[in-house]
Order: C-alpha cells, then structure tokens, then sequence
C-alpha cells in the first residue's frame, strides 16, 4: 500500500508547474500543472497535460481565463465560489470533482461550456455545460445520498448514484437516473427539462418549471411523481 505522503511526493514528481503562492499567471510549463494555494488566476495559458486543484486550495477561489486544458481537471480543493471558467476557456478532458471537504462551484459565463463533468462530493454547477455525470464519491469518503444543484444549462444529465439533485434554473434537455442511481431524488424547482428518463427507482418532485416529458422504465418500479400546483409535465 501507498501512504498519503508517497502519494502526495509521486503526485508531486509528474507536476511540471507546482503553484503554491497566489496571483495572476501567464506562462506554465509543459505537463501537468498544480495549484494548491486559493486566490490563482490562469490566464491565456495552455495546460498541456492535467491541471489538478489541490486540496491546499481549500475553500478559496481560482480563475482559469481563456485557458486551454488539454487534460483534465481533477477538483480536490475549493468552495462555493470556487472555480469560474471563463473568457472562452477550454477543457479537453472530463472535470472530476471529488472534494472530501467542501461542497464546491463551477461557474462559467455566457461564452463558455465545461464540455464534460463528472461530479463525485456535492456539487453547484451554474452556466454551460455539455455532459455532466453523477458518480457518487470516487475516494470512498463521504457516505449516504450526494447534493447536487444546477443554476444553468445542460444537454445531458446522468445521475449514475444514490443522489439528490435540485434543477434551480436554465435548461436541461435530458436527465437519466440510472441503474446505479437508484433511490434517487430529482426536484425541479424553477429549471425547463425536456425529457426526464427513470431506469430505476428514483422521485421526482416538481415544484415549479416545467417537464415536457416523463418516461418510467420497467425496472423503475415504485418511482414517484409530485407535481406542485403551477408547475407543468
């Protein structure tokens, strides 16, 4: 077995940018980069590798803007106003976020979409997304259903575990719960869902919004539907 601090001293062997003091940067070198401190900001840089936010960065902030990730992005430290994609950034891989300690934000603005996210600890997603899959914890730390709130747009939403997941605002085309994601609690408070797909047993509550359609599969026995007064399916 491999001790956290191995661990920690491997991890810090493949980083080639190692960011431990706060402030704007402009220039990475070539290969995985590694922020562990709050208050950084990547600007106009290309990652040619993966960008990892350390747990170090705790609750604070980082910025990429108009920032190529040629990688991916593996979110283990930040908090509610996090991590702001913005200015036309680029992620090339997936987003993976599985922070143990902090429920954390991903926020873009009107010109950019995270391509692809796969949400493992409690998540806010508010703005662009494509894909965005709920994994449930990906280090086996945190026990019982995972929060997950999206303010935004998403093409597809994948609830893959055992989940709690508030629609607050924007558009999603499609949500699917899983056969993992049974038990599940999808609630609609405010957000336009297309079309919401049960493939096992999950609730669906819907306070306000609209669904424009609810399909129930033959191993979602037992899913329920509640539809507030004012709200639509």
């Amino acid at each position: 077995r491999i001790t956290r601090a191995e661990f920690a001293q491997v991890m810090y062997n493949m980083v080639k940018t190692y960011i431990k003091e706060a402030g704007t940067y402009t220039a990475v070198n070539d290969g995985n980069v590694m922020i562990n401190v709050p208050g950084v900001t990547l600007k106009g840089v290309t990652v040619k590798g993966d960008l990892i936010i350390g747990d170090g960065v705790d609750g604070g902030n980082i910025i990429l803007d108009n920032v190529k990730v040629e990688g991916r992005v593996v979110v283990r430290g930040g908090g509610k106003n996090s991590v702001h994609v913005i200015n036309g950034s680029e992620i090339d891989g997936v987003v993976i976020i599985d922070n143990v300690n902090n429920e954390v934000r991903i926020v873009t603005d009107s010109g950019t979409t995270v391509k692809k996210i796969e949400a493992g600890s409690k998540t806010i997603l508010e703005g662009n997304f494509g894909e965005v899959r709920v994994i449930g914890s990906t280090s086996g730390s945190s026990g019982g259903s995972l929060d997950v709130e999206i303010k935004g747009n998403v093409r597809d939403l994948s609830v893959d575990s055992d989940a709690r997941i508030t629609l607050t605002s924007g558009t999603i085309s499609n949500v699917t719960v899983g056969e993992q994601g049974t038990g599940s609690e999808i609630i609609v408070s405010g957000a336009e869902v297309s079309q919401l797909e049960a493939l096992s047993r999950a609730k669906v509550v819907v306070n306000s919004g609209t669904v424009d359609k609810v399909t129930v599969g033959k191993a979602a026995q037992d899913t329920t539907l509640e539809v507030a007064e004012g709200a639509e399916v």
